[in-house]
């Protein structure tokens, strides 16, 4: 192969040429028009650089960022950069259009026909880039930087590039938003624990100390799980590795925190995309994710790829604003800068005037609604084939039957009374969980209404699809019974189902209280059983718990106030569980929780000689219900209303509409 030949040959003729000024080992002074540039972050000894330089190779993703808002000539880069880049942060996509891939290694000689006047890397000694030869084509600045926190990347990159202005701002913006943020938390950082996990089809970490991520959480005041309070030499020791350590079902126990953050790489590729975040949504519904305290409460969240990554400036803003978006009620105040950056600025401009003057075409309306996350659209008035996110069940009461949506069989099975309609559904696809492009695509939508937590990564690019709804999935459930009936245009038929549901509620209240005297007097406790010893008591998060508030039962005072789900707890623990009633759901898996691992734990409990000391134990008030007790839809409600009816023994004069005809 001849090729390192050539490149020896073209270097040498740069040098003959003049291109590069030739620098005598030693040299401190530097020939007109470059500057000697020395930085305790520079993986060589100090290199003559342009004072003016146009064109650059960037090898890095906060050197590229800089000179994207610089805007100079970024004439080549990486692959993985680019691709890494433009997935995490798609608004920026175009600026990086015409950007020529260098390869890695980087290919000299292709590097050499790009001209460039600098070449931006991170250390280069590590085999990035042939140093010696590539510093013939243009000089090569380094950085001992590899992946850090986007401060001291971008600080470095700043002097690098005469932008120390720049980076005064960026930071000042920074540190407003992080006071903003800390203003804003509810919870005090420094007693909040925080954990990151990365999760994907190859497995799960967790994040240390020397991360870009860990530097954020850091600023704003935020503690750290035990488990992820390592850097440097004390990681290595304790993981093998500075930054991450991976985690099995095992040690699953070491990514718990009060708050838990999951994410995965960003990825370009549509069905390695899909693969990724299946992969989290299969880790997520693990029995024993399911039973960490972090979960359990409510309080764990699937990010975007930018957290990954964190290491820019803008990816860094990106984190804080879904730190704001999870953790307070409050929409910072101080904008995101990619919402003032050149380019996307204008093109966010253009679309709130567009918003404001927003006319729809014949055939379809302008919708809003309070349990929208996504922005005002204009919908079909009649639209025929609707992509829907989560089960068939919650369109029913409409009439509507859905041309794609998910999870047949546990649709069916928590809903046996509609099981038919469910499963004898004609051609309507399945969309997966989470859905991806192409699944979508493929059901020819004219509507797509998608629940928030399901469509993280690919929400900006659903439009492009159909018109997109998409919704608050933690919303109050009579509100998003409402907002189907205004999609359906249905509103007066979805008031008057919610009204029979409080009719319902009504007759079992009184009922109860002529039965068993004052209801408000007794307790009832929801519990889910993950396996011995590991059981979850839940608060009015649960439709089911709510219920039972809503007719008037007390509940634990250990969840009774509490702004999660509920809490775990364990053996030595169980008298937070008392009650007068106790309702068990055996959560070992299967759709109705009903199989024969969720029968066996509850077996196991009811014979268990400390769970029978409880007042409900001992006065046999104690009944097994299934999954329909943690879904959260209007068919859900009737039919835990149904259960309690029996539970109590009581009859009431409003039947559950959706029940075959008694007659």
């Amino acid at each position: 192969m001849k090729k390192p030949v050539f490149i020896l040959f073209t270097v040498v003729m740069c040098l003959i040429l003049g291109i590069v000024p030739a620098l005598a080992q030693g040299e401190t002074e530097c020939e007109e028009g470059y500057r000697l540039f020395d930085h305790e972050y520079l993986a060589t000894d100090p290199v003559c650089i342009p004072e003016d330089p146009q064109r650059f190779i960037a090898l890095d993703m906060p050197s590229l960022e800089l000179l994207l808002y610089l805007d100079k000539d970024i004439v080549g880069s990486t692959t993985w950069v680019l691709d890494q880049y433009k997935a995490t942060l798609p608004e920026l996509a175009d600026r990086l259009e015409g950007v020529v891939d260098v390869g890695f290694p980087v290919d000299l000689e292709l590097a050499l026909e790009l001209q460039p006047d600098m070449i931006l890397s991170y250390d280069a000694l590590e085999g990035i880039i042939d140093y010696d030869l590539g510093s013939e084509i243009a000089p090569i600045v380094s950085t001992s930087l590899i992946i850090d926190d986007w401060e001291r990347a971008t600080e470095f990159w700043a002097e690098v590039l005469n932008a120390g202005p720049l980076f005064e701002e960026m930071k000042a913006t920074y540190d407003a938003r992080i006071t903003e943020l800390q203003s804003a938390l509810e919870v005090d950082p420094a007693e909040t624990e925080v954990s990151l996990v990365t999760a994907n089809q190859y497995g799960a970490s967790i994040w240390l100390l020397d991360t870009p991520q860990a530097k954020i959480l850091a600023d704003v005041g935020f503690a750290r799980p035990e488990s992820q309070q390592y850097d440097g030499e004390e990681a290595v020791a304790a993981f093998g590795t500075r930054q991450t350590a991976s985690i099995s079902d095992e040690t699953l126990n070491l990514a718990d925190g009060d708050i838990i953050y999951i994410y995965s790489y960003s990825t370009l590729d549509p069905e390695l995309l899909a693969t990724e975040d299946q992969a989290i949504v299969n880790f997520r519904e693990s029995p024993i994710w399911q039973s960490l305290n972090g979960v359990a409460a409510g309080q764990d969240y699937v990010v975007g790829a930018h957290w990954f990554r964190a290491g820019t400036y803008l990816m860094a803003n990106a984190v804080i604003d879904d730190l704001f978006a999870t953790l307070t009620d409050t929409e910072p105040t101080i904008a995101n800068p990619l919402t003032v950056f050149p380019q996307v600025a204008a093109h966010l401009e253009a679309a709130d005037t567009a918003t404001t003057e927003i006319t729809c075409e014949e055939g379809f309306r302008y919708f809003d609604n309070e349990v929208l996350v996504s922005d005002p659209t204009c919908i079909p008035e009649n639209p025929q084939r609707i992509a829907y996110l989560l089960y068939a069940s919650y369109l029913y009461p409409f009439g509507i039957e859905p041309a794609g949506t998910w999870g047949f069989e546990r649709d069916a099975a928590n809903f046996p009374v509609i099981a038919d309609w469910i499963l004898g559904l004609e051609d309507v696809q399945d969309i997966g969980l989470p859905p991806n492009l192409e699944s979508l695509t493929a059901v020819h939508p004219d509507l797509m209404i998608l629940a928030d937590t399901r469509v993280t990564e690919i929400i900006d690019e659903l439009p492009m699809i159909a018109p997109t709804l998409v919704y608050e999935e933690g919303a109050d459930w009579r509100a998003r019974h409402r907002f189907l009936g205004e999609v359906f245009n249905q509103s007066d038929v979805a008031e008057a189902q919610l009204a029979t549901v409080d009719e319902r509620i009504e007759e079992l209240r009184e009922a109860i209280n002529e039965k068993y005297g004052d209801i408000g007097e007794i307790t009832v406790s929801l519990v889910r059983i993950f396996g011995t010893g590991d059981y979850f008591l839940a608060n009015e998060r649960y439709v089911s718990v709510q219920l039972l508030t809503e007719i008037g039962f007390k509940i634990p005072e250990a969840v009774h106030t509490m702004d999660g789900w509920g809490v775990n707890f364990t053996d030595e623990s169980i008298q937070i569980a008392n009650a007068d009633v106790t309702l068990l759901i055996g959560s070992a898996g299967g759709a109705t929780n009903q199989n024969i691992e969720g029968q066996a734990l509850v077996t196991e409990l009811m014979q268990d000689p400390l769970w029978n000391t409880l007042d409900s134990f001992q006065a046999e008030q104690v009944y097994v219900v299934g999954d329909d007790f943690q879904q959260s839809s209007l068919m859900a409600a009737h039919q835990i209303l149904d259960a309690l009816v029996n539970i109590f023994d009581v009859e009431i004069e409003t039947a559950n509409p959706f029940l075959p005809d008694q007659t």
